[in-house]
């Protein structure tokens, strides 16, 4: 049975309910890994001091809906990031497969920490584990969504 298709895609700007407040952070599983280094391969003004952070990262909340998006504390050193918006400037776009739709998995830098990274979906039914690189490719976001950061060539 074919699921109906919302107009609007389903994330929330970083802001929504998070479980586990009050629960230890944990380390990133395998699959939060390789998303996270995925979203940080391409070549930018700040990705160095990025995955300097994601060496660091820590799970410490996620979404209440069931999608596997989570909240990061990146507990490094390193300084901020000089990227201006809520957004990395690169995004997963992820492939529809059999009845799944397509959908996004973009990465949230507040004040130049690595803060959050969701799974935005296009269904009435969350996702309920990360998808498979094959169905992955990694995209420059628009510069509107960005602010000054730029890809490095």
């Amino acid at each position: 049975m074919a699921e109906s298709v919302t107009q609007e895609p389903k994330w929330s700007e970083g802001d929504r309910d998070i479980e586990g407040a009050g629960e230890p952070a944990r380390e990133l599983n395998s699959d939060e890994r390789r998303i996270l280094h995925l979203l940080l391969s391409p070549e930018f003004e700040g990705v160095q001091e990025l995955r300097w952070q994601s060496d660091n990262a820590v799970v410490v909340g996620r979404c209440l809906c069931g999608c596997p998006t989570i909240d990061i504390d990146v507990r490094s050193i390193s300084p901020p990031v000089p990227i201006s918006g809520p957004l990395s400037p690169f995004e997963a776009k992820v492939s529809a497969e059999e009845d799944e739709m397509p959908g996004e998995i973009i990465l949230f830098v507040r004040g130049g920490l690595i803060s959050s990274m969701e799974y935005v979906y296009y269904s009435d039914t969350a996702p309920s584990e990360w998808p498979s690189s094959g169905r992955m490719s990694v995209i420059e976001r628009p510069r509107s969504n960005t602010g000054s950061a730029r890809r490095k060539d």
